[in-house]
């Protein structure tokens, strides 16, 4: 809020005796008015990101053309924000999902490979089924990135889409693309867009 100035008021009028040199002060209003305003602080939840703002997922940042949700945990190391900001699980149109997995689950002898990951996201997080999908490809992180399309029925008619993305210091950071059947276009769309900013948030490059 801009700071408001308080202009000054008209002095009152003030009459002379003829015998003395005392003044005589009608009523009047006060000379000035002054305006206190302190800082109110107001505990309460951030606000949602608005469009063209970074969203930031487990060390992966982007920007989006709509407004998200603040992201908001689904599970272990997993995150998630949607679109409308509001929306809950039965009337949200988009969400993305980032799930992040350590060195110890992928680069051990028994380690999960990149299509393992993608199973898991799909299977755990966004209703896909196990083993189910058709292949795809996206430009992500400046690098070609193999992924997994699919369809579900619940909680209503949707495509997802899953990467797995291997980070700079070696960990991964699965990502899943859920939305409705009804919506597809404006979701490639907002894909494309996530997809052509998206950039790890400590890489020194904006998004």
């Amino acid at each position: 809020m801009d700071p408001v100035e308080c202009s000054a008021v008209t002095p009152s009028r003030c009459l002379r005796t003829g015998l003395s040199n005392t003044w005589r002060e009608s009523r009047s209003r006060p000379a000035t008015v002054g305006v206190a305003l302190g800082l109110l602080l107001v505990l309460s939840p951030a606000a949602p990101a608005r469009p063209d703002n970074v969203v930031e997922l487990h060390g992966l940042c982007f920007r989006s053309p709509v407004a998200f949700s603040n992201p908001k945990p689904v599970g272990l190391d997993a995150v998630m924000v949607v679109h409308p900001p509001e929306a809950d699980a039965q009337s949200e149109r988009f969400s993305l999902t980032a799930v992040h997995f350590p060195l110890v689950v992928t680069d051990t002898k028994a380690g999960m490979t990149p299509a393992e990951l993608r199973d898991y996201m799909a299977t755990v997080f966004l209703a896909g089924q196990a083993k189910a999908g058709t292949p795809i490809q996206r430009r992500l992180l400046e690098n070609v990135v193999d992924g997994l399309a699919f369809s579900t029925p619940v909680p209503a008619p949707s495509f997802a889409e899953v990467y797995a993305l291997r980070l700079q210091n070696r960990e991964t950071v699965v990502l899943g693309f859920k939305f409705l059947s009804d919506w597809r276009s404006e979701a490639q769309s907002l894909i494309n867009a996530i997809a052509a900013s998206l950039r790890e948030c400590n890489s020194g490059h904006q998004p």
